[in-house]
């Protein structure tokens, strides 16, 4: 019954995505659609894939960081490797891939996989707080381009939103802050549902406590820095591969990006459908045609994806070559 709804759950997830990408791509003009495809320049895409490549590697750095002051000695690489094999599986199983990456690395580094996946719920934190930042950066810079995204497409109150928002946040802050009490008072209780409240809540707190150890917070940060503006930088580089898009600047590039990073991080088999459905609805609101805001985002989205499966699939195998040379140094030590 289980593996019945794992079968079922994945294939929901996929159908979303072919949903998503049905209505993106649908009454579009092909001829026009083709034409934006054929005059595309090179050299930018492989200048995005190269910034990609670079967000990786910082998010490898950082993590080494984080268990080097846990007392762990990881190979310089495999946490780049568990990085890509991440974003990889994802492609495969949507959302497992954080835990593929856990796993992975816990095997080979020999880092109990609850103090992994903590890490990564730290990791995750952070994101979110600097996916925050981009989006109310976007919506100081891009007003009426982000009100009109939420009242026309979401059919919410911008006000109302904002609220909301602003009562998650201090929701958030509270939770985090009072963590340690939640936690006391739910160990009163036993039911399994409880108990995967408490291991969560433990998870952000073995997050929290690894990130605030960290020797170098220096290079943390900037690693962290890093690693977002390579990602807008992923997103604006593209710009330049069209003629049509010579007039868009900072703020275009990055409204698109808050925009398709809301996209990605929906539940779809590595963003296919849902980040194009959301790029389509971005350009439309910058007064763009659906046919360049499509052909963009499928640019885009395919230089990510080429990324994820050449070095993901890739370090499949290298980490299989970590994993017997770490026994090798378990053997003779």
């Amino acid at each position: 019954m289980g593996k019945f709804k794992k079968i079922l759950g994945y294939t929901l997830l996929f159908g979303l995505g072919g949903l998503l990408m049905y209505h993106a791509f649908k009454n579009v003009n092909l001829n026009e659609l083709g034409d934006y495809f054929s005059r595309v320049k090179l050299f930018p895409l492989f200048a995005s894939l190269l910034l990609g490549a670079l967000a990786y590697a910082f998010r490898g750095l950082r993590c080494n960081l984080i268990f080097k002051s846990m007392g762990y000695t990881p190979f310089k690489f495999s946490a780049m490797h568990t990085v890509a094999f991440g974003y990889f599986m994802n492609i495969l199983m949507p959302r497992a891939g954080e835990v593929f990456r856990a796993v992975a690395f816990s095997k080979i580094e020999k880092v109990p996989v609850q103090k992994v996946m903590g890490t990564i719920l730290a990791e995750r934190i952070i994101d979110l707080f600097f996916l925050s930042l981009s989006i109310g950066l976007s919506f100081v810079i891009n007003y009426d381009s982000f009100r009109s995204l939420v009242e026309e497409y979401l059919n919410i109150n911008l006000s109302t939103l904002l609220v909301v928002i602003l009562g998650m946040s201090v929701a958030m802050v509270l939770f985090l802050v009072l963590r340690k009490k939640i936690k006391n008072h739910l160990k009163v209780k036993g039911s399994k549902p409880v108990a995967m409240v408490l291991e969560f809540v433990s998870g952000i707190e073995r997050g929290i406590v690894s990130v605030g150890n960290v020797e170098n917070k220096i290079s943390f940060w900037g690693y962290t820095l890093l690693i977002w503006i390579m990602y807008y930088l992923m997103v604006f580089v593209v710009f330049y591969s069209f003629d049509a898009l010579a007039t868009f600047g900072f703020s275009e590039g990055l409204f698109l990006f808050m925009i398709g990073a809301i996209g990605m991080v929906m539940p779809t088999p590595g963003g296919i459908g849902s980040y194009h459905f959301a790029i389509m609805i971005g350009f439309y609101l910058l007064g763009q045609s659906k046919e360049l805001g499509l052909a963009f985002a499928t640019i885009v989205h395919a230089v990510h994806t080429t990324l994820a499966l050449v070095w993901g699939g890739g370090a499949f195998f290298m980490l299989m070559h970590y994993k017997k040379k770490r026994k090798k140094i378990t053997l003779t030590s």
